[in-house]
């Protein structure tokens, strides 16, 4: 009996259930109708959604020239002429001797390097290919002798220095003189001058003239003279104004100038001027008054005749600037400052700051608060809000890397 009343006991639990299972079922079908519930599956540990992939970008690399920048450098702990790609690699040493080794300067086809070195025991003039081989001199100088500002002729026959005359033995200059230097080993005297120091001689670009610039008591005076021979021909006179650099245009028919001078008050007045080879059409297209003296010591027009880029402190600490060929369009290319990591630059000679032969990069010797090294900027491009650009880098060695050149 008890088995029997337990078995019923059982049917009924089970019934109960399927009457509530039923009931659940129908209640569920009653919500779905009334959208309070859906039937769609849902995951209680669903995977979590993949994050968002970032979208790489790649910082543009500078687009270089394809062209060699010779430099002076005394990591070796002399003075050197090093050779680098245009993006500061493969730097390698071409004259490799204990000698002081200065200035070179590339032949118009870009294929020799002129430069002047002590390793005789005399400063002479030498010229090598641009890989440093077929070392040949150009000089055979007696003792008291120091040769600057060379310049080769358009049709890279020639070289135009300087001659520095010392009178021993205490090596004070007596007179300066302007050579022609042959490449065949011929050389002729153009010029020579007791009583003026002579000196940045340039070719004119298309090989018609030789510009320079000459100090008498303290003046300098800008003229040019025919590599043929002949008499100078006075350009400019500054009179109470100092010339310090210049620069010919591209066609050889101009040459760009400053001219500063000391107002009684003690302020400056600087102008920047563009004068025939001859003389004529004289014409101001940058004024600048100012409070401090400035240097500049560097004026170079750009290949395609359109910008004059100087090197001037005329704002209180040495910058790069750049103006268009008639005066408008002033642009400072660089912000240093003493706190910043190029807070100097040394130029080193009067045409320190170089051009690519495409006109976009400038080179130039920076200074970090250690070492002067090689950067380059691109003129390109200037920052519109703040009217500089990028200074790039070049070298990074232990000692002074200076006088960078862009191979032609």
């Amino acid at each position: 009996m008890e088995a029997y009343e337990q078995q019923n006991r059982n049917l009924i639990e089970i019934a109960a259930l399927v009457v509530l299972i039923g009931f659940v079922m129908y209640l569920g079908g009653v919500f779905h109708e009334l959208g309070i519930i859906s039937r769609t599956p849902v995951a209680l540990f669903a995977p979590p959604s993949p994050s968002p992939q970032p979208t790489l970008t790649s910082t543009p690399q500078p687009q270089w020239p394809d062209k060699l920048i010779a430099f002076v450098s005394r990591r070796d702990g002399n003075r050197e002429i090093y050779l680098m790609n245009a993006d500061g690699s493969n730097q390698r040493n071409l004259t490799q001797n204990p000698a002081s080794d200065d200035s070179p300067t590339w032949s118009p086809d870009g294929q020799r390097i002129a430069f002047i070195s002590n390793r005789t025991g005399k400063a002479e003039v030498f010229v090598m290919n641009a890989d440093g081989s077929n070392l040949t001199r150009l000089t055979d100088e007696l003792e008291g002798a120091r040769w600057s500002s060379l310049s080769w002729s358009p049709d890279g026959r020639y070289i135009v220095g300087t001659r520095l005359t010392l009178e021993p033995p205490d090596n004070l200059p007596t007179a300066t003189s302007l050579y022609l230097i042959g490449v065949d080993g011929v050389n002729r005297l153009l010029l020579s001058e007791a009583r003026i120091s002579l000196f940045q001689a340039q070719w004119s670009p298309d090989g018609q003239h030789i510009a320079l610039l000459g100090n008498q008591y303290g003046t300098n005076i800008l003229f040019c003279i025919d590599p043929s021979g002949g008499n100078p021909v006075v350009i400019s006179r500054s009179g109470g104004q100092s010339i310090p650099t210049f620069s010919w245009s591209p066609n050889g028919q101009q040459l760009a100038y400053f001219a500063a001078s000391t107002y009684r008050d003690g302020s400056y007045h600087d102008q920047l001027r563009v004068v025939g080879w001859e003389g004529s059409g004289e014409r101001i297209i940058l004024e600048i008054e100012k409070s401090l003296s400035s240097q500049y010591n560097s004026l170079i027009w750009s290949p395609d005749g359109k910008r004059v880029a100087f090197f001037s402190a005329h704002e209180g600490y040495p910058q790069i600037y750049l103006v268009n060929q008639y005066g408008s369009g002033l642009a400072r290319l660089t912000n240093f400052v003493e706190s910043g990591p190029f807070d100097y630059m040394r130029l080193t000679q009067a045409q320190a700051l170089s051009w690519s032969p495409d006109g976009k990069w400038l080179a130039v010797t920076t200074y970090d608060g250690t070492d002067y090294e090689i950067s380059v900027l691109n003129s390109d491009e200037i920052d519109p809000n703040l009217e500089t650009t990028t200074v790039i880098r070049l070298t990074f060695a232990e000692g002074i890397d200076s006088n960078p050149q862009w191979q032609p």
